[in-house]
């Protein structure tokens, strides 16, 4: 049964709340609603951030930081374009090419620029449920990124990544990864480790 409830729980909360005729009640579900959405467009796989332990807060709390990180990734990229950008869909073309294109854009661009710009985008914003922290690791260039996670937990397992430079993309569902993924697919050798 709490299985049951833990994978079906958002449906459960919009039917309680369209049983409610009030409007406190049906704030939270339009904001609870525009969450779930926020977290569909990022890719987060609702029932997958349950299971790691998030709770309602932590997800509304979590949207709000996508969309800020997204916006903040967004004016980035439009205010510094780079010829670096498009040349392939994966960070590591970018990191080589960039020393054959490299300009002030380039470097304006970069992974520390991306993690700075979403870091300060964050910082004050996402709720008193999440920590933000840096993110670093080296492949041999470094990498650098933003990850949120609920506080007092073990953010190995329930953190979520906020990386634009990687696909240099500010779209959500470019951007975010749960921290198991992450690792995976930017091939580090070294676990990651949080900045101070």
């Amino acid at each position: 049964m709490r299985s049951f409830l833990r994978f079906a729980w958002p449906a459960l909360f919009f039917a309680a709340a369209l049983c409610s005729a009030s409007p406190g009640q049906e704030r939270l579900s339009r904001l609870f609603q525009v969450s779930l959405d926020m977290l569909k467009e990022a890719r987060l796989p609702v029932n997958k951030l349950i299971e790691i332990g998030y709770s309602s807060k932590e997800i509304v709390d979590l949207s709000r930081a996508l969309r800020r990180a997204s916006e903040a990734a967004r004016r980035l990229q439009e205010e510094h374009p780079s010829a670096v950008f498009g040349m392939k869909s994966e960070g590591s073309l970018h990191g080589r090419a960039a020393f054959h294109f490299i300009s002030e854009a380039d470097l304006e661009r970069g992974s520390r620029m991306h993690q700075q710009a979403v870091w300060k985008a964050l910082q004050g914003q996402q709720g008193d449920s999440l920590e933000v922290r840096k993110i670093f690791f080296s492949k041999g260039a470094p990498q650098h990124a933003v990850i949120l996670f609920p506080k007092g937990t073990d953010w190995t397992r329930t953190g979520v990544v906020l990386d634009p430079w990687y696909r240099q993309s500010w779209k959500p569902a470019r951007m975010t990864y749960l921290y198991s993924d992450w690792l995976g697919f930017t091939g580090a050798r070294r676990s990651p480790r949080l900045e101070d």
